[in-house]
């Protein structure tokens, strides 16, 4: 004689809570973070979260570029290009 398991459908935490597996305190979800500021504008805006999500690049971060970049750029025709890359690398070993 052949006997089955019952399927037991797991269900949906209510308001928020999460509870343990051996039945203890309930956990309880961390509550958002606050916005920040991300555009340097004085304010929080639609734009900030889209800066925090990744949607777009900072205007606070900025790149510096170091001589070995500068040196290459001026004197490569086509840059960006693997030749350009390979002489950036050879220029910081060498320093």
């Amino acid at each position: 004689m052949r006997t089955t398991k019952k399927k037991v459908e797991p269900t949906a935490p209510k308001s928020g809570i999460m509870s343990n597996k051996s039945g203890q305190k309930p956990i309880k979800k961390s509550p958002l973070k606050k916005l920040t500021d991300l555009s340097g504008d004085g304010k929080v805006t639609q734009k900030d979260v889209l800066i925090g999500k990744g949607v777009i690049k900072s205007p606070m971060k900025q790149t510096v570029k170091d001589s070995c970049y500068k040196k290459v750029k001026a004197s490569y025709k086509v840059f960006p290009s693997a030749y350009a890359s390979g002489a950036i690398a050879k220029c910081r070993k060498n320093k």
